[in-house]
Parts: structure tokens; sequence; C-alpha cells
């Protein structure tokens, strides 16, 4: 686990860098691996481990509802989502 730890630290550094010299398209891609590497983190502490992408995708897609209800962020409703598709 203190390799996804520092893994996620490591992509972080690399993005702050990145941005800071400009090259926005690196610094966006290290701040994604720098997320991912925390939700693996999170989903290992709960004895989830994602072999692929794809099973991590359905890991983080069913544990989602409850990082929104941790951060005390309202989900979406249906009738919200359905807005953005009549734009």
């Amino acid at each position: 686990m203190a390799d996804l730890i520092q893994k996620a630290k490591d992509y972080f550094i690399v993005a702050v860098i990145s941005e800071r010299i400009g090259k926005f398209d690196v610094a966006c891609s290290n701040y994604f691996k720098s997320l991912a590497a925390i939700n693996d983190f999170v989903l290992s502490k709960k004895g989830l481990v994602a072999k692929d992408h794809n099973e991590r995708f359905n890991l983080l897609k069913e544990k989602v509802k409850e990082a929104f209800e941790y951060a005390k962020i309202t989900i979406p409703f249906d009738s919200e989502i359905e807005k953005y598709f009549k734009k």
C-alpha cells in the first residue's frame, strides 16, 4: 500500500513540475494518474484490487456513491442528468 501512496505523490510532483513549465497535457495526464493511484489505495484498503482498467472502472463505479456520501456531496438525480442530454 505504501507503494500506491508513493506512486500518487510521484505523479503529483511530476504534474506540478509539468504545469509550471507549460506542459499542460503532461500535467493533466499525471494529475489523473495520481488520482487513479489514490483510488487504487482506497480500494485496496477495502480489500478490493483491480486486475485491469475495466475492473478498476467497475469497482469505482460501484463505490462512487459511497465516495459522494463520504464527501457529503449530493448525488445528481436522473432528472439533473437528463438536462445535459437535452442541451
